[in-house]
């Protein structure tokens, strides 16, 4: 049985929901995508980083952001108008920072023959100011947070555990054995503690052994190799270039959940070495 779903999220070219389309279409489903970085009218990476950081750290702000911006405004009619044209069956939304409140109860309220379903895929980080509005209606909330559910299920009996995985064959390209570089790579956006690491390997082999990193906001870092926005082949070929890659979670993952690098660096045929032990040894023998 097929589905038409529309999946609403930041962005449709790229990263997870990505992913998922690929994934739907797979299945024999009709997909209506549906991103706000495409609709905003801001080009320089830095604002966007802010942008985003303030949809997601505060839920006034948030709405005040989205009640001032024309192309956010957009976005939500959009959401509302595609999903009454359509048909739709199903209303997928990830992460949602960029969807008001009221639209939210709209899609509650007016969509009821539609299947609601929530993901934030940043749990723990930002559970009490996104993932909270949606418990408080007619969603089906995943998680891939499982320590996270407890909370979550004081407002919500819908919440379900979905960890990340990916498909291999989409993943590992092939590659020549006698290619394989002799640096060292860190995929991720920068972050204090990612830093941190960099320095430390800087510090302990200087030129010996070059060191990469794969992510946004890293071309404010004085290092020989940077790669920005990364995806799919490109992705893949420069992780399966590398030596080692590091997978270092953000600080309010340790202990929470696994990231979706840890399953696709040896999916793509990396040899990854990773932090947060006691959440990986859940999927790793």
């Amino acid at each position: 049985m097929t589905h038409n779903i529309l999946l609403v999220g930041r962005s449709c070219n790229e990263g997870l929901e990505g992913l998922f389309i690929e994934a739907f279409k797979a299945l024999g489903n009709k997909i209506l995508c549906l991103g706000y970085q495409e609709l905003l009218p801001i080009k320089n990476n830095l604002l966007k980083l802010l942008t985003r950081q303030s949809l997601v750290r505060n839920t006034y702000i948030r709405e005040l952001i989205i009640s001032t911006s024309s192309a956010l405004k957009k976005y939500n009619e959009h959401i509302l108008t595609l999903a009454d044209k359509y048909d739709i069956d199903i209303i997928f939304i990830i992460k949602g920072e960029a969807v008001s409140i009221e639209t939210i109860k709209l899609l509650a309220t007016e969509f009821a023959n539609s299947a609601l379903i929530y993901l934030n895929p940043d749990d723990p980080r930002y559970v009490r100011t996104l993932s909270y509005i949606y418990m408080l209606h007619e969603f089906t909330i995943y998680t891939p947070c499982k320590k996270c559910m407890h909370f979550m299920r004081k407002f919500s009996n819908k919440v379900y555990h979905l960890p990340f995985a990916v498909s291999h064959q989409k993943l590992l390209y092939p590659r020549t054995p006698d290619k394989r570089g002799k640096f060292i790579l860190l995929i991720g956006s920068l972050y204090p503690n990612r830093l941190r690491i960099i320095k430390k390997i800087l510090k302990k082999f200087g030129k010996k052994v070059p060191v990469a990193v794969a992510g946004p906001f890293w071309n404010y870092v004085f290092l020989r190799k940077k790669y920005q926005g990364i995806y799919g082949k490109k992705y893949a070929n420069i992780t399966n270039l590398a030596l080692i890659t590091l997978n270092i979670h953000h600080t309010n993952d340790i202990g929470f959940k696994a990231n979706m690098r840890l399953y696709e660096i040896p999916g793509m045929g990396g040899f990854e070495i990773t932090d947060n032990y006691d959440i990986v040894k859940e999927y790793y023998d």
